[in-house]
């Protein structure tokens, strides 16, 4: 062994390169050229690995496998070895060392060939610099938005005085918002994670819930907006209502976790609900089907023929499930019930009108609103006097379809209402501005008075009553009556009856009645949180308006019979002096 070795190292055999041809002698330059070259390359394959394990020790966080240490080293160490013995040769022979560490390279960089071949497709589907930057800022713009979007979450979380909550499959919070964590009598939110309804409830109410979230996790469907009493008032003493929601909670693989579900204090409706059913007590509204109503002469119309009517609309609204019935029936009811003193129908046509946008109309109406404009162009705000029921002697008259001229009449300015003068003037008596009705919205209608109806007691002649030689004369038509108000929406319903009875002031002031049971009834149809709120304010104004019509006909009513007494007394003295007269004869 020891032979081997040292014949390994004997250099006797080999001569210098210095010594190997003249041309080294001749030009000796080549020879310290290669000198340098070597050393140089020697001690830059030896400084990268040097650089690179700097650089990375300064970094802890960044770790290699200990593959990628070794194969770095015998790469670049053997490389540089190779370069060293090169340039030693020139004084010291080695070629059999040379040999060796040069076959050492070649097996480093063979596996090095093998290894790059692998790893190379993989390499060039690293991303670039730029596509590394552009991937940070993304990354960087999704923590900003997730950062927002958390933020949204806890102000909601915080603020908002309906109560959240998450829970697990157990029923267990996961989070809850302040709200609720007020209700359960916590100074912070995070205390109820881990405990259920159990921890704060009597095992009745808390078995209930547990029943409600296990039916959403089993049937994996929502139970949205139901009424119920609110746990917590119970436990107050505090009758409190709230509408309740539950909904299955899904991670991000769509798989179900849980439930969650937020409630929200509905406490005043119902209180508003139960003034509202306690006045309609008061009124006797009817709810079940109405008997054929008797007939009404219009001559007679009075007080006790008022408050029949008024029942009667009022009960329309609760009896149908649509609004469109309700509008039907309205129409019909008047056309049907009010008679001449020969029993015939008094009023030769009756029609509902309501306000509506444009862009809301059907396409039959819009079509219909665009003949009616002509040229004028008419955007999807413009506001269209639709026409909603209708009733009268002529077939077609029945039939909203058929009343083409009247289905869908555009206002788009002032200025064209101005153009319609039966229109104009129903505004007006209606006590409304012209301008805010065409701007539909009913927090900038301005009243300019509040009678709720329209009359034009002579109609022959009228200026405000339009076709007189096709429709008022033909048809008998001596007086208009009409009445509407505005609703909740913004939107003016307007009811107008032309009669072939003459209607004097004192029967027209009676359907200032009428206009508020139709907008009773009108409102069981309409949407919007304010709907119960406008239901109690129309109630009331309805009571209020019987108190006056009581008080108007008590007072007309006094007035004839003074009227009556002044006759009587005015009779008495011409018998009296009748009967002197004849007595001293």
């Amino acid at each position: 062994m020891r032979d081997a070795i040292a014949h390994f190292f004997d250099t006797s055999a080999f001569p210098a390169r210095w010594d190997c041809g003249s041309g080294w002698v001749e030009e000796p330059i080549y020879g310290w050229l290669h000198i340098f070259s070597d050393l140089a390359v020697f001690a830059s394959y030896y400084a990268v690995p040097c650089v690179v394990a700097w650089f990375v020790l300064r970094k802890p966080e960044l770790k290699f496998p200990p593959i990628f240490w070794v194969f770095l080293g015998l790469v670049f160490f053997s490389c540089g070895s190779v370069h060293l013995v090169e340039a030693g040769i020139f004084y010291w022979p080695h070629y059999r060392l040379s040999a060796v560490i040069k076959f050492i390279t070649a097996a480093v960089s063979s596996v090095g060939v093998v290894i790059l071949a692998k790893t190379l497709p993989m390499a060039l589907d690293l991303k670039s610099p730029a596509q590394l930057q552009a991937e940070i800022e993304e990354r960087r713009q999704a923590e900003t938005k997730l950062d927002f979007e958390e933020n949204l979450l806890g102000t909601l979380m915080k603020h908002l005085p309906d109560t959240i909550y998450f829970k697990d499959k157990h029923g267990k919070y996961l989070r809850v918002n302040h709200a609720l964590a007020e209700k359960l009598r916590l100074a912070n939110p995070s205390q109820a994670i881990g405990r259920s309804e159990s921890d704060f409830l009597d095992t009745h109410l808390a078995s209930e819930i547990e029943r409600d979230d296990q039916s959403v996790l089993e049937s994996e469907h929502p139970i949205v907006g139901r009424i119920e009493r609110e746990p917590w008032s119970d436990r107050d003493n505090v009758q409190k209502w709230v509408s309740s929601s539950r909904l299955p909670l899904q991670n991000r693989q769509g798989e179900l976790i849980g439930t969650f579900g937020i409630s929200h204090d509905i406490t005043p409706i119902k209180q508003s609900e139960e003034r509202l059913a306690n006045l309609a007590q008061q009124l006797a509204l009817p709810r079940g089907a109405s008997a054929k109503p008797s007939p009404l002469k219009l001559s007679e119309f009075g007080l006790r023929d008022m408050i029949s009517c008024g029942s009667a609309i009022r009960g329309m609204g609760l009896r149908h499930d649509s609004r469109r019935s309700v509008d039907a029936e309205i129409v019909e009811y008047l056309y049907q019930r009010m008679k001449t003193d020969d029993n015939q129908h008094a009023f030769s046509l009756v029609r509902m009108f309501q306000t509506s946008r444009y862009g809301d109309l059907d396409p039959i109406a819009r079509a219909a609103a665009k003949e009616a404009a002509g040229g004028t162009s008419l955007s999807s705000n413009t506001i269209c006097l639709t026409l909603q029921g209708t009733a009268g002697v002529e077939p077609a008259w029945n039939d909203r379809a058929r009343s083409a001229g009247h289905r869908a009449i555009p206002l788009p300015s002032v200025e064209a209402v101005d153009r319609l003068p039966m229109i104009a003037q129903l505004i007006q008596q209606l006590g409304f501005d012209v301008g805010g009705i065409l701007q539909g919205r009913g927090d900038v209608i301005m009243r300019t008075a509040d009678t709720n109806v329209f009359h034009v007691p002579v109609a022959p002649g009228s200026p405000f009553i339009p076709a007189q030689d096709e429709f008022v004369v033909p048809y008998g038509i001596q007086s208009v009556i009409g009445f509407g108000d505005l609703l909740p929406s913004g939107d003016l319903f307007a009811v107008i009856c032309f009669s072939r009875v003459p209607i004097s002031r004192e029967t027209a002031i009676l359907f200032s009645h009428l206009s508020i049971s139709t907008k009773i009834a009108l409102l069981a149809h309409e949407q919007g949180d304010d709907r119960v709120e406008a239901q109690i304010m129309a109630v009331d104004q309805l009571l209020r308006n019987h108190e006056q019509v009581v008080c108007d006909q008590e007072a007309i009513l006094h007035q004839t019979v003074s009227e009556l007494e002044l006759a009587r007394d005015a009779a008495n003295s011409a018998n009296r002096a009748k009967s002197e007269f004849l007595a001293n004869m």
